[in-house]
């Protein structure tokens, strides 16, 4: 996906930044045996900070991610987002076979 860059303001920040969105995935809890939509858990970027958030709004386009909708909102380090694979592990062969998929880091 890529990153989509989005203007929002927020109450408790003292101006208006634009945001990256680089990464949403939907949440969804168990209950009775059935899986319930819960929220869209959304990793964000202003300026140098990188953000974790809640919404509990579906989107189908990182450009609908409003900040104002977030919440839960936690500053990451930079380190936890993707981090580099250990050198001790195998590199994957270029190109890769087909049939195969790279896990990315979560």
């Amino acid at each position: 996906m890529e990153p989509t860059v989005v203007a929002a303001s927020v109450p408790s920040r003292p101006s208006a930044r634009p945001i990256e969105v680089l990464e949403m995935n939907e949440a969804y809890d168990e209950v009775d045996d059935c899986f319930i939509f819960a929220g869209t858990l959304v990793v964000y970027r202003t300026g140098v900070e990188l953000h974790h958030a809640v919404s509990r709004a579906r989107h189908s386009s990182p450009s609908e991610t409003k900040v104002e909708h977030l919440s839960n909102d936690i500053v990451i380090p930079v380190s936890a987002y993707r981090p580099l694979f250990s050198p001790e592990l195998t590199a994957a062969s270029v190109p890769l076979p087909q049939n195969h998929y790279i896990k990315q880091p979560a």
